[in-house]
């Protein structure tokens, strides 16, 4: 999502050291991609392989795909419009191995996901929003919206990210339908060309849960290029 809003800089996702997070994990997979460009358009195609880590040639929908959705081999198609202010993404992606629920995956494997987002360059801002929502077998829907703003104030570029997930229908056990939300600020001092001083905090609800606390993160990171 914070590809997708288009930010443009290095801002990690809603999570802690704990592990917790607020939007759904990525995985490492390996992916074939072919972009045709139309105009101001780009067409994307591409397929993905297993998301488990089986080693090379070996991705296809894994040793054990029916009892886990990182195993799922995906097809994705996607168009992305780009002006100078403006940019667009939408991409829809068809998940294989679709089982429903049984024990150990209540909710069933992933069916679909549609995303989509953008951004606009103001010059003295830049602005973006991007959704998610993925669709199981089962009954469950799992949506993830995310709002960004970044400004450039001389050598200080600021940004904050507001994010809220809502699963609905889910069969798991553990309470998990209704909303969660969180924030993240972030402030880079550029001290010059490759030297840069980062500090970055975020908030947010790991749970449903009534009286569930909040997750919170502090950073702060010197980097220089060499």
């Amino acid at each position: 999502l914070n590809a997708q809003a288009g930010l443009g800089m290095n801002i990690d996702d809603l999570s802690d050291l704990r592990g917790n997070s607020l939007l759904a994990g990525r995985a490492r997979r390996d992916f074939v991609q072919y972009d045709l460009p139309v105009g101001a358009y780009t067409l994307t195609a591409a397929h993905l392989e297993s998301g488990n880590d089986l080693g090379i040639a070996d991705g296809a929908q894994g040793s054990n795909a029916s009892a886990a959705g990182n195993a799922q081999r995906i097809n994705v198609l996607g168009v992305t419009y780009k002006t100078k202010a403006l940019a667009l993404n939408g991409q829809y992606l068809s998940y294989d191995g679709n089982w429903t629920p049984r024990a150990g995956i209540v909710d069933g494997n992933v069916d679909n996901v549609v995303r989509f987002g953008g951004s606009y360059n103001f010059g003295m801002a830049k602005v973006g929003a991007a959704m998610q929502i993925v669709d199981y077998m089962g009954n469950r829907k799992d949506t993830q919206t995310m709002f960004t703003v970044a400004v450039p104030v001389g050598a200080l570029d600021l940004a904050a990210s507001y994010a809220i997930r809502n699963v609905d229908s889910s069969l798991s056990t553990t309470p998990v339908n209704g909303d969660t939300d969180g924030f993240l600020l972030y402030a880079q001092y550029n001290m010059s060309k490759r030297t840069a001083l980062k500090l970055q905090y975020s908030d947010f609800k790991t749970s449903v849960q009534a009286g569930q606390e909040n997750s919170g993160s502090t950073y702060a990171i010197i980097s220089h290029s060499f």
